[in-house]
C-alpha cells in the first residue's frame, strides 16, 4: 500500500529536511572496506530541492499558470574492486517528487525517459515521483590494455560541451549545470589500447519499446530491432585529439567523427558530427553537426559558444508538430541553435554559470544562472533561475520553442555523506 501526503504536509517536510541539511556540520561516514583482495567504498548524497515557475498563457498546454513544489532525491554509490583485474560499480536513487517537478520543468536528477529495461526500477505512487532505480550496475574486468565491462554504465561520447549530437546515450540537455551522474544504458563495451594515444572501442547497447504500463515508459524485454552496435577509434597527434565513429544506433546506420584542439595556444576548438540513415526508407538521411568556441582567462573566467545544426530539427515553427522522436539526439525541434555561456569564480566559495541557449530559427531564447555556494566540505548550496524569451503558445500551438517555457525559481541543497 502506498501512503499519500497531502501536498502542504510534504512541502513542509522537504523544507525542513533541507533546513537539516543545511545545518549539519560533520559527515557521517559510511562503509570502507579495505582488504588485500579487494576494497570498496560506499558514499550516499541527498539532494532537497524547491522549485517555483510560472507557465505561459495558454490553458491548452497549461492548467495552471504558476505553481511551486519540493523534494528529495537520495543516491547511493558504490565503488569497488576484486583482486587484480575486476572491478565494480553499483549507484541506486530514490526520488520523492511531485509529479509537476519531475515531469518536464526542469532535470532533477532522475533519469526521466533513458531507454533502459524497467526491471531494475520500481514505481511506490501513482500521484508522485516516488522512483526507486538502479542508475549504474556494472562489472569491468581488465587484463593490460583491454577493459571489458557489462552492465548497467553510463557512455559518454560528447566532444563538445552544449550539444553533444555524438553522446547518443541519455545525452545531457545544453541547459543541465548539474552533470555529476550520467544515467546508465545495459551495454557490453570494450575497449583496447592501440598505443600510448590511441584506443578503440566496440559498444553494444542494448535497445527497448515503448511501453507505457512500466515505472520507465519502456518495456523490460530487449528488443533487437532497436539494439545499437558502434565502433569508435580515438587518437591524438600534436595536439589534437581525433576520434571516429561507425554502426548503427536503434534504427539509423551512423557514421560519425570528432575533433578537439587548441589554436594560437589560447582558442580551444570542438566538433563533432554524425550523419545517419535510417532503417525506414521513407525517413530522411540526418546530418548532426555542433561546432564549438572556448577559452579560459587567467582570471578564472571560462567562455563557450556553440552553434549546433540540428538535422532532425524544422526550418519553421508551423512544423513543430511534425517532429518525431526519432532523432539521435533529442529534445530539439528546430534546424539550427547558439548557445553562449560561461562559468566564473566569483569567490574560493562560490561559483557562478550563465548560459544563453538560442533558438535562431523561431527566435526565441532560454536564460539559464546558476550560483553553487560551497557550505563545507560535504554540504552545497545552489540557486538557479530558468528565464524564457519568445512567442507564448496559442490554443496549444506552439510558435516559438522556448516561448512555451516556463519560468523557473529552483533552490537545492546537496549534502555528502
Amino acid at each position: 500500500m502506498v501512503m499519500q501526503r497531502h501536498p502542504a504536509t510534504r512541502t513542509r517536510v522537504m523544507l525542513t529536511t533541507m533546513l537539516w541539511l543545511l545545518g549539519t556540520g560533520t559527515a557521517l561516514a559510511l562503509n570502507s572496506w579495505q582488504h588485500d583482495t579487494g576494497s570498496v567504498d560506499t558514499d550516499l548524497m541527498l539532494r532537497a530541492i524547491a522549485m517555483t515557475w510560472h507557465n505561459p498563457d495558454d490553458d491548452f498546454l497549461y492548467r495552471e499558470r504558476t505553481g511551486s513544489g519540493a523534494g528529495l532525491v537520495g543516491r547511493l554509490v558504490m565503488d569497488g574492486s576484486y583482486g587484480d583485474h575486476l572491478a565494480f560499480k553499483f549507484n541506486l536513487y530514490q526520488t520523492w517528487l511531485p509529479h509537476s517537478l519531475a515531469g518536464g520543468n526542469a532535470t532533477v536528477g532522475a533519469a526521466l525517459d533513458v531507454e533502459r529495461s524497467a526491471t531494475l526500477e520500481r514505481s511506490f505512487s501513482d500521484t508522485d515521483y516516488a522512483h526507486q532505480a538502479v542508475d549504474i550496475a556494472q562489472i569491468t574486468w581488465s587484463r593490460h590494455d583491454l577493459h571489458v565491462t557489462v552492465g548497467r554504465q553510463a557512455i559518454n561520447l560528447a566532444t563538445t560541451f552544449y550539444f553533444t549530437p555524438n553522446d547518443v546515450f541519455a545525452p545531457y540537455a545544453a541547459q543541465t549545470f548539474y552533470r555529476v551522474y550520467k544515467p546508465g544504458v545495459d551495454a557490453l563495451r570494450a575497449e583496447y589500447r592501440l598505443g600510448a594515444l590511441s584506443t578503440v572501442s566496440a559498444l553494444s547497447v542494448l535497445g527497448y519499446r515503448r511501453d507505457p504500463n512500466t515505472a520507465t515508459g519502456w518495456s523490460d524485454h530487449a528488443s533487437s530491432a532497436r539494439a545499437s552496435h558502434l565502433v569508435r577509434y580515438s587518437t591524438a597527434a600534436g595536439g589534437t585529439d581525433l576520434a571516429l565513429l561507425a554502426g548503427k544506433v536503434r534504427t539509423s546506420r551512423l557514421l560519425g567523427a570528432a575533433v578537439q584542439g587548441e589554436a594560437f595556444d589560447w582558442l580551444g576548438i570542438r566538433m563533432e558530427t554524425h550523419y545517419a540513415q535510417p532503417d525506414d526508407q521513407q525517413l530522411h538521411p540526418r546530418l548532426e553537426l555542433a561546432i564549438g568556441l572556448e577559452h579560459r582567462f587567467e582570471n578564472s573566467l571560462d567562455t563557450h559558444l556553440e552553434w549546433f545544426r540540428h538535422g532532425s530539427g524544422v526550418g519553421h515553427s508551423r512544423e513543430y508538430a511534425t517532429v518525431t522522436p526519432e532523432s539521435d539526439t533529442p529534445g530539439y525541434l528546430a534546424r539550427h541553435y547558439l548557445a553562449m555561456g560561461g562559468s566564473y569564480e566569483l569567490t574560493p566559495l562560490l561559483n557562478g554559470q550563465i548560459l544563453l541557449l538560442s533558438n535562431i530559427i523561431d527566435h526565441s531564447t532560454l536564460l539559464g544562472i546558476s550560483a553553487l555556494y560551497s557550505l563545507s566540505d560535504e554540504a552545497e548550496l545552489s540557486l538557479g533561475v530558468n528565464l524564457p524569451g519568445g512567442k507564448a503558445p496559442r490554443n496549444g500551438v506552439l510558435r516559438s520553442e522556448y516561448g512555451a517555457a516556463p519560468a523557473l525559481l529552483t533552490l537545492e541543497i546537496r549534502r555528502f555523506f
